[in-house]
């Protein structure tokens, strides 16, 4: 009888993943874990802030995060964030192709929380982006699943400051300036 020895040679073949790396910060005011992820150089949390304060907003808070007037949004952040500045938001939407092509990429895909059709949306990123709408100065909810708005720290005059905006239908990014006195999201960034 003949033995046979089959000799193989294991190939390893080096591949790039390109995404991002996602991380958990647990805030020590009350105990919530956030998603992180790091986008170019920024690391932001992955999801709405829901921190609750005297006139925070929310419904179905776990999933959409609470809505902040400025003045408790510029403080909201946990140790070591800081609410996104209108420069932190050029920045995050310049790495991914300006401010004519980065919705769609920030934006969670699918129709679970936006409206359809939700044009864009591949989220590629992990940031996960949902639309929480924007709450009135009257406390009426609005554009709840069409449109995100999140504040920016950065003012505009005594009244007004920067906002982002991301829609349901468009694949841009629209900077505006917001009343401070209506309930918008916040998005943490890492000092």
């Amino acid at each position: 009888m003949r033995n046979i020895y089959v000799t193989g040679v294991l190939v390893f073949i080096p591949f790039i993943i390109l995404a991002q790396a996602t991380d958990k910060f647990i805030d020590t005011r009350d105990g919530t874990e956030y998603k992180t992820i790091q986008i170019g150089t920024q690391v932001w949390m992955a999801e709405n802030l829901n921190f609750s304060t005297p006139t925070s907003w929310c419904i179905e808070c776990e999933t959409y995060g609470r809505l902040y007037n400025y003045n408790e949004a510029i403080s909201a952040c946990p140790d070591r964030w800081h609410l996104s500045s209108d420069l932190d938001w050029t920045i995050l939407v310049g790495y991914l192709g300006g401010f004519t092509n980065a919705g769609g990429k920030l934006k969670e895909s699918g129709i679970n929380h936006w409206k359809k059709p939700n044009k864009f949306a591949t989220n590629e990123n992990g940031f996960n982006a949902i639309p929480h709408g924007y709450r009135s100065v009257n406390g009426i909810l609005n554009f709840e699943n069409k449109m995100g708005f999140w504040w920016t720290s950065t003012e505009n005059e005594k009244l007004n400051s920067w906002s982002i905006r991301i829609d349901y239908d468009k694949n841009n990014v629209t900077r505006q300036i917001s009343n401070k006195d209506v309930g918008l999201s916040v998005r943490c960034v890492k000092d």
